[in-house]
Order: C-alpha cells, then structure tokens, then sequence
C-alpha cells in the first residue's frame, strides 16, 4: 500500500496534574494548557498531503520563558526568565517554571534537559504509536531526542527531550508561549478528543505511575499489568 489509508482510530487524551510535585498538583491552573492542534488537515487532491492529514499534533507551550544551562562538565545548573509581561513575577509563576525543568547527567557524562509536560494519551488501539519530533523552537547547543511509545498499553505523560552537544559551552533555549513546543506524530490518522480523568482511566494510570523509578526492565511486568487493564479506555 503506498499511501497511508486506514480508517481514523479514536484517541483521547487529558492534561494529567499527577505529574506535578504534590504540593503543585492543586495550585496549577489546567486552563493555561491550550487544546491540542492538528499541524496538517487540508483537503487537497495530492494523495501525499491526505495520507498525512490528522496524524501530526502539536502542543502549545503554556509559558514564555528563555533557559539558560551552564556548568554543564561539572554539575549542571540552569537559571531562567520568563517574559513578565505576560506572567506576572509571582512565587506561583516561579514555582511553576522550576517544576517544567530538569536536567540528568548520565554515567557517560551526557547531558539531558527535560521539560516536563502533563499530557496524555488514550486509546483501545493496539497498534497505535506515537512519536516525538523536534518542534520549531530557537535552541543552541542542543539537540533535540524523539521518544516514541504505543498508548494502548502505557498511560503516560511525554516530555520535551534534549541532548547538550557540547559540555564545555552553555546551553540556551527559547519557549514561546502558545507556540509549538512539542510534536506528535501518530503511525494513523486519528479521531482526538479532550476527556477528563475517571475512575477506570485512573486505577490503569496508577498501575503505570512513575514505573521507570523503580524498575528498568518493563516487559516482564507489562505481562501482568495488562490483565489489569479495562477492555476500553475510550468511549
């Protein structure tokens, strides 16, 4: 098959304030994260263009803020400033920014930024996957990595990902607000609708809750995880 034909697949996804510090979880306001957007949906004769349509999203960044990594061959700091005339200098605005970023040194020395983002993905498609791609986002010395999961079987947020190419220099990156700061790309089109948490999404999220903190290896226990998991997530 030359071009991509399948039938949309049904996909939701909420804004998941879990992944927040406790202390954050009930401060932050869900609202400043803007609805998920399709990067292509135009209905033309070329057969390429159709076979892309509704399969790329983007999310849109709910902060204005520059990042400025440094001591990066040592231990690794950063420092930051976000646009004030758009947030207001508040201990919440500050709160907030801190609880986006991290920054992970690796045995090897490599360098990573991540810069946390609460959303996630349902489906009761078994084959769906989703990839990260770099957005268009002003960076030096930075590159972005692209991480790719199936959601059928794993309820978790994806976060914005960057390798330092060069630990002897600093490291900067530019985040507009409401502009793109990540990008999805999906193996189908899909059918995406905003839904808020229940019960059901819950009790399978809280099987898979911060996983990669305490074990390495996933398969052997995803053999059981997945007889815990409800024959539909999506309505």
């Amino acid at each position: 098959m030359l071009f991509n034909n399948f039938k949309k697949t049904k996909v939701n996804y909420f804004i998941n304030k879990k992944v927040f510090k406790y202390e954050l979880q009930e401060m932050i306001p869900l609202g400043i994260y803007k609805n998920l957007k399709f990067n292509n949906t135009r209905n033309t004769g070329c057969p390429a263009i159709q076979s892309a349509n509704y399969r790329v999203l983007s999310l849109y960044s709910p902060v204005e803020v520059n990042l400025e990594l440094y001591n990066l061959d040592k231990n690794p700091q950063y420092k930051y400033e976000f646009n004030n005339k758009i947030h207001p200098t508040t201990n919440d605005m500050h709160d907030f920014v801190k609880s986006l970023v991290g920054i992970i040194k690796e045995k090897n020395n490599l360098v990573h930024l991540q810069i946390l983002q609460p959303i996630c993905f349902l489906t009761d498609d078994k084959e769906l996957e989703i990839i990260t791609v770099q957005p268009n986002i002003e960076v030096n010395n930075l590159e972005y990595i692209s991480g790719a999961l199936k959601p059928y079987y794993w309820i978790r947020n994806l976060n914005s990902t960057y390798k330092v190419i060069d630990n002897t220099k600093k490291a900067n990156i530019k985040i507009k607000v409401d502009k793109p700061i990540m990008t999805f790309v999906f193996n189908k089109s899909i059918n995406l609708k905003y839904v808020e948490t229940n019960s059901v999404i819950e009790n399978y999220y809280n099987q898979n809750k911060r996983i990669i903190q305490y074990r390495l290896k996933l398969n052997n226990l995803y053999k059981d995880i997945l007889t815990r998991r409800p024959k539909k997530l999506v309505n």
